[in-house]
């Protein structure tokens, strides 16, 4: 498990609950002004930044079992919508074309999540595009909404994948979706907008 310390800060227990299933039981430290607020359980770590009044500006969550190197490729990625316009989301930074989007179509969170290069591992272009339209098929035939997309990083050379942003999936069935595609990890919103890296349990 990471370690994490937060220096002059009052520490106190919080449980909370979410439509979408984003807060869960663990300690922070009494938020301030400019000041760190810190969720813990075991293997997950979440921070957020805090401004005034609590708006968020920055959200990273990450588990333990994740490499370093792909933990900081995933959070360097961009993840881009196919919608209209396009808009890219980034690991812990405030998305309002996401936040709009959500908005217009009422949803509570969002999950973008791919099927391709199961545990980080490449396939041929074929047997990728087959996986990719097998997870949009479950998703028609489940009547959820998605938004194609392509999750691609900036600078590392390795190719883009197709990838799909799929509206009002709670944090606990978009785990479930990426261990069925055996995804190391996948992003998820709630309202706040804020793109958080998860892994499937």
């Amino acid at each position: 498990m990471a370690h994490v310390f937060v220096a002059q800060a009052d520490i106190f227990d919080f449980v909370g609950a979410h439509p979408c299933g984003r807060w869960f039981a663990g300690r922070v430290p009494r938020p301030s002004p400019t000041g760190w607020a810190l969720t813990k359980k075991p293997s997950l770590v979440s921070f957020s930044r805090l401004q005034g009044a609590g708006s968020i500006t920055k959200a990273i969550t990450m588990t333990s079992q994740l490499p370093a190197e792909l933990f900081q490729a995933f959070t360097e990625t961009h993840y881009i919508v196919h919608h209209e316009p396009p808009f890219t989301m980034n690991i812990g930074v405030f998305c309002p074309d996401l936040k709009k989007l959500m908005a217009e179509r009422k949803a509570l969170c969002a999950a973008f999540i791919t099927a391709w290069n199961p545990f980080a591992q490449r396939l041929s272009d074929t047997e990728n595009e087959a996986r990719q339209q097998t997870l949009k098929a479950s998703l028609s035939q489940r009547g959820l909404a998605f938004i194609n997309g392509i999750g691609q990083h900036p600078g590392n050379g390795w190719p883009g994948e197709p990838s799909v942003l799929i509206l009002d999936m709670s944090r606990e069935a978009a785990k479930a979706l990426a261990g069925q595609y055996e995804q190391l990890a996948f992003v998820w919103a709630d309202q706040t907008a804020v793109p958080a890296l998860m892994q499937p349990d």
